[in-house]
């Protein structure tokens, strides 16, 4: 029991553990022919979704980002809010090798208008790097949120058109049956008329009798048609019924994922 007991607590703290926000680190990277030290932190989210909540969190500031040797930088930023002075960020983003959806985020700190390569290694702490891009992490988990959200919405809205289309053919298929019902009534009194000109005809005119018993011919080949389509019609319209069902309860169940992801908004 015991190492039931045990065995159930690991579990639990693992998938506590794998909630956990990521952490930032240590690391290096090229730059110029050369090794920087760098801030880097892993994160489950595309390099897309990454970089635009960077571009994001950083025009908040008032920062915009320009391209420079395989780097966005944003000059004059701050760290920390609180004090310090105004440093370059220096962001490379890249996709994890062997991890799709996910991405590495390097974050190399210069001076203002400083050229990192033309420094000893270890000028800058790296502890403010780290603070910083575990304090960018929200805003990237919420940047991937609202992309979620807002592909939601696309599936919520196919889903909906769906349900629609399948509601007007279902008033289209009524009403062909509705005319279709109204053609077989008019065709049984026609064929009635029809009925009483052949007897007419029995021991009369030849020529026409011929004629109303062709008229009857064809009014009973165009009922046997009509009820065919009729068949048909009806049988796509109770197909059409089982499937708007079935259409709903998907878009009830897309519906309730997009009420439970911006249910996660904060």
């Amino acid at each position: 029991m015991r190492r039931i007991v045990l065995a159930f607590a690991f579990i639990v703290l693992a998938r506590i553990a794998g909630q956990a926000q990521p952490q930032a680190y240590d690391a290096k990277i090229d730059y110029q022919k050369g090794q920087q030290s760098v801030a880097a932190i892993d994160l489950p989210y595309s390099e897309d979704i990454t970089e635009a909540a960077i571009k994001d969190y950083m025009s908040k500031k008032g920062l915009k980002g320009s391209s420079l040797r395989g780097f966005t930088v944003y000059r004059g930023a701050k760290l920390d809010e609180s004090a310090g002075d105004p440093k370059d960020l220096h962001f490379k983003i890249e996709k994890k090798p062997h991890a799709k959806g996910t991405s590495v985020i390097y974050l190399l700190v210069a001076n203002p208008n400083e050229d990192p390569a033309t420094r000893a290694p270890g000028d800058v702490p790296l502890d403010p790097a780290r603070t910083f891009l575990n304090n960018l992490v929200p805003s990237v988990e919420a940047a991937n949120l609202e992309a979620q959200i807002k592909t939601q919405e696309e599936i919520v809205k196919k889903a909906q058109k769906k349900k629609n289309n399948l509601a007007d053919d279902q008033t289209s298929l009524e009403k062909k049956i509705r005319n279709l019902q109204t053609d077989l009534d008019q065709n049984k009194k026609d064929q009635v008329t029809a009925a009483a000109a052949v007897q007419a005809n029995v021991n009369g005119d030849a020529e026409a009798l011929k004629k109303a018993q062709k008229k009857m011919n064809k009014l009973l080949d165009d009922q046997g048609s009509m009820q065919k389509k009729l068949r048909n019609n009806q049988s796509d319209l109770d197909q059409n019924k089982k499937d708007q069902d079935t259409q709903q309860t998907e878009l009830d169940k897309q519906q309730q994922l997009l009420d439970s992801l911006k249910g996660r908004r904060k």
